[in-house]
């Protein structure tokens, strides 16, 4: 089992250095029979929920903390993202995307539901906000 845990900022200028440390992660956990196709749709999903803890629960203010712990072994990787910011955030109330051009974005949960086998939104015992993101090997 790999386990790393590590605080960023909520700056995007942060997301390279987060996709970098799922994407070495993933590899560490899977080895040499490393699933590219799969370890790179989990750092997508990865950027795009980081992504929407800066911009939605922080308002676009750089200076909050984004907790990231991963875990990966042979089978999986999961990568858990806490955060404080908005605490009214249902998931099952976002508006679909419209593929029809007629607005711009909301991409984002739905990119992240079709890029990972299982994603969970919670609140953890220290009140924070939580996404738990989990992507099997294939």
């Amino acid at each position: 089992m790999v386990q790393v845990s590590r605080e960023y900022a909520s700056d995007p200028r942060q997301l390279a250095d987060l996709r970098s440390l799922v994407s070495e992660t993933g590899r560490n956990a899977w080895g040499s029979d490393t699933d590219e196709d799969a370890l790179y749709q989990l750092v997508l999903a990865v950027h795009e929920a980081a992504a929407n803890i800066i911009r939605h629960a922080y308002g676009g203010e750089i200076v909050h903390p984004i907790y990231v712990h991963i875990e990966g072994d042979p089978e999986h990787v999961g990568v858990k993202l806490s955060y404080h910011g908005r605490r009214d955030f249902d998931p099952d109330a976002v508006v679909a995307p419209s593929f029809d051009g007629s607005r711009e974005g909301g991409f984002g949960l739905y990119l992240i539901r079709e890029l990972v086998d299982e994603v969970r939104y919670s609140r953890d015992s220290a009140g924070l906000s939580v996404i738990w993101l989990l992507k099997k090997r294939t």
